[in-house]
């Protein structure tokens, strides 16, 4: 079957092709556009996933530290200073130094410190000795 198109069909299909085709373009921009907000999104999600991940992995690394050092302190055997005075106990210290500057500070010599000897404790003005605890000392 043959079918005659007249010149305002053919303008008339043209037009509407013309349209057709706008409307492509402007469907195919907007897409477009779309597409290129929700690609701007997944680089910042990713950007911030891996330094979220990279944050993450160094908490981790420093837990790990802080977990060692934890087993460590608790598997080393802890020492603190009794300081006596005339043979009786006068104060504890977590260290020499603490005992000796504490003695210090309520009329020590400050230069007389010196090993211990076979002298009786209650012979000896100020005596800093120290002691090996058997469970780990937990200071407030």
């Amino acid at each position: 079957m043959i079918r005659i198109v007249t010149a305002a069909r053919l303008r008339q299909q043209d037009a509407h092709l013309e349209r057709a085709r706008d409307r492509a373009r402007s469907v195919q921009a907007a897409a477009d556009e779309q597409f290129a907000g929700h690609a701007r999104n997944v680089r910042e999600l990713t950007r911030r996933t891996e330094q979220a991940e990279g944050s993450s992995n160094a908490l981790r690394a420093e837990l790990d530290d802080v977990r060692a050092e934890l087993r460590t302190a608790k598997a080393t055997p802890q020492r603190v200073v009794v300081l006596l005075r005339y043979g009786a106990f006068h104060s504890l210290h977590l260290s020499i130094q603490a005992a000796e500057d504490h003695a210090t500070s309520l009329g020590a010599d400050p230069t007389g410190w010196r090993p211990a000897t076979d002298e009786p404790a209650a012979q000896v003005a100020w005596l800093a000795c120290s002691v090996l605890l058997p469970v780990p000392l937990e200071v407030a």
